[in-house]
């Protein structure tokens, strides 16, 4: 191995992989997590159904057949794709309110069906 080959893997083993991460915006003195399919599962389709649970600091996700919210599609050029939007006083009290125009990128971990977004 080379040194340059050498410093980049120790530089690799320095630095962790950041988590994945989505934003939470504050809009109209309210809290805000826009979710696209960038950040919702690959499976996740526009209509799929879903549950949301939200408690202090965190926000459960679990997709279902009988979940009682809908996923949204939005229309791209290359056809249709799925769209989660959640917002409310709820969310508001479980992560605090920050001052319009603020986002903060919190981690989040989804595991098959399900998704967990908590500082």
């Amino acid at each position: 191995m080379s040194a340059t080959q050498a410093a980049v893997s120790a530089a690799k083993a320095a630095s962790p992989v950041p988590p994945s991460t989505v934003k939470l915006y504050t809009q109209k003195g309210q809290r805000l997590v826009w979710l696209t399919k960038k950040q919702l599962p690959a499976t996740v389709r526009p209509g799929d159904r879903y549950d949301s649970k939200i408690e202090e600091g965190v926000l459960t996700i679990k997709f279902s057949e009988t979940g009682r919210n809908k996923v949204y599609k939005k229309k791209t050029k290359d056809g249709e794709d799925p769209v989660l939007a959640i917002k409310g006083k709820q969310l508001s009290d479980a992560f605090g309110v920050k001052e319009d125009g603020i986002i903060e990128h919190v981690p989040v971990k989804t595991n098959g069906k399900t998704m967990v977004i908590a500082r």
